[in-house]
């Protein structure tokens, strides 16, 4: 880590506290401006292992709806968002799909699965 300070907005609570993070080392860092402790854990967390929940929509066979929109079921590492969207961008779902219906299972072994965020019947 660098000794340059970083600035991010939590978005923990609709507070939104304006907080400054200074990396000391890898193991310790100083969080200040934050009014809870929440905000100080997602702020480690995001400068240490950031991670996203990815929402997306992939192809179907459904003449009447081209894409069903999809999420992981977890956030998943930051860096692996393009690689998970090159395989997501391949695949076709055929209908019926019902909502939380698990479409990719243990996406490029992240054990995190992708799941449908919409109902998809078949011939509508």
């Amino acid at each position: 880590m660098d000794d340059q300070a970083k600035y991010m907005t939590c978005i923990i609570c609709p507070k939104g506290c304006q907080m400054e993070i200074q990396s000391i080392s890898e193991e310790e860092i100083i969080v200040t401006g934050n009014a809870c402790d929440k905000g100080a854990i997602y702020a480690k967390e995001e400068i240490l292992h950031p991670v996203r929940t990815l929402t997306t929509t992939l192809k179907t066979n459904n003449p009447f709806h081209p894409r069903i929109s999809v999420k992981t079921k977890m956030p998943i590492p930051k860096e692996k968002i393009l690689p998970v969207m090159r395989i997501l961008n391949e695949i076709c779902v055929t209908s019926p799909v019902v909502i939380g219906d698990v479409l990719v299972q243990n996406i490029l072994n992240l054990n995190v699965d992708v799941v449908a965020t919409m109902t998809l019947k078949e011939g509508e």
